[in-house]
């Protein structure tokens, strides 16, 4: 929705690369807890 709000009308770009950075950040966390998970199970079974 918002790509089409910045093809209607530039103005909205910084809202669209605000939302992508939001997303990057999220999923970057996101990734980060997984493999943190996948280290600690790892540890725990060699345990």
């Amino acid at each position: 929705m918002a790509a089409a709000l910045v093809v209607a009308d530039p103005v909205y770009l910084p809202v669209f690369e605000r939302i992508e950075h939001e997303l990057a950040a999220y999923e970057a966390k996101d990734d980060a807890i997984s493999r943190a998970r996948a280290i600690a199970a790892r540890h725990k079974a060699a345990a």
